[in-house]
């Protein structure tokens, strides 16, 4: 079955994780590398074991985390021909980055999960969405879009799951007082973002009695709360006959747990990848001779059967202070940890400021 987990969402940064078998796909790498791995960790997720990465548009709170998480993971990276330019040409300066490039409203397989992708307007060169289609259910993904098209409608009618932008409430907008004129213009024109408004009446339109489950995304921090994105979705699922849909908003600093997103499959509870090694780390310290003539390499391959193909490295943020297996080198995740790209405020303020 395909399940999907929302990794954060909002102006800070977008990211998505979609799984089929032994598939398993990034929609976008909007926050840092590190942010990337700690958040695929917290649900169960090697970051290692990603497929692909597949973009919708070049945004920096979209990318900004791809360059440094493929420069320790050479992933493929689906994009449209104007977007991997754009991308290549303005955000990427070390990591070599094996592209698959692809043509706006063309399907392509990722594994075992069939993508349709379909033009949507925004502000950027070349936005789309995304249909993943397998045997195990349908998801789509609409992220930053300023309208509903009879094209969107078409591909979103009737997946299992959604994951959706419901970006603003038009009268918290109205009175914002930071937003000059201007930028509320374009936030709310046709090329910017969807209000609770647009996205109820969206899922209206696609919502049918096999919609299992919505995730609401890119929620404003000022011109928005979670409380009146719900009211709204909710309130339209209601009007036609859906109540028993799950309804919930992406958090910003926190990932969704893994779902299903066929309606009536349980959530299998997926343990954290730091728990899974700090109890097979704890296991094999305890077995050790007081004498500790067991050498420290052979404690670390016993480390790496972890959780079926899970495997520790050298030095894991968990891993005891007086652990054995620190004296094994220290090599890990530097980049991830030094290389966090820093969000310019400026950036933030062209990037809509939400």
């Amino acid at each position: 079955m395909i399940e999907f987990a929302v990794l954060g969402s909002g102006s800070s940064g977008n990211s998505a994780v979609v799984c089929y078998g032994e598939t398993r796909i990034l929609v976008d790498a909007g926050l840092s590398a590190r942010q990337l791995k700690v958040r695929l960790e917290e649900i169960g997720v090697d970051p290692d074991s990603l497929t692909a990465i597949v973009l919708t548009h070049e945004h920096g709170d979209h990318v900004q985390g791809l360059e440094v998480f493929c420069r320790k993971r050479p992933l493929p990276v689906y994009a449209t021909v104007h977007t991997s330019h754009i991308v290549q040409q303005d955000k990427i300066k070390k990591a070599q980055i094996s592209w698959r490039k692809f043509e706006a409203g063309s399907c392509f397989t990722v594994g075992d999960i069939e993508i349709d992708s379909f033009n949507v307007p925004h502000d950027a060169v070349d936005p789309v969405g995304f249909v993943f289609r397998s045997p195990g259910g349908s998801l789509g993904i609409l992220s930053d879009v300023g309208h509903v098209t009879r094209l969107i409608i078409e591909r979103l009618k009737g997946v299992d799951s959604l994951f959706v932008e419901s970006n603003y409430d038009d009268i918290m907008l109205q009175n914002d007082e930071k937003r000059p004129w201007s930028l509320k213009q374009r936030i709310s024109n046709r090329h910017g973002h969807l209000s609770n408004k647009q996205t109820a009446e969206l899922l209206k339109e696609v919502a049918t009695a096999d919609l299992n489950r919505v995730i609401l995304g890119h929620l404003s921090s000022d011109c928005n709360t979670a409380e009146k994105a719900l009211e709204f979705a909710r309130g339209a699922l209601g009007e036609i006959g859906l109540t028993d849909v799950e309804v919930e908003c992406a958090e910003r600093k926190s990932p969704t747990p893994l779902y299903p997103a066929l309606k009536g499959v349980a959530i299998q509870p997926r343990t954290p990848l730091d728990e899974d090694i700090a109890k097979a780390v704890a296991a094999v310290e305890a077995n050790l001779d007081k004498s500790d003539e067991k050498p420290a390499e052979a404690v670390f391959i016993e480390a790496k059967g972890v959780n079926e193909n899970r495997e520790v490295d050298p030095i894991y943020p968990t891993l005891p202070e007086k652990s054995t297996l620190k004296l094994k080198e220290a090599t890990t995740f530097v980049d991830d940890e030094i290389c966090e790209p820093v969000v310019d405020p400026d950036l933030v303020q062209m990037e809509l400021a939400l």
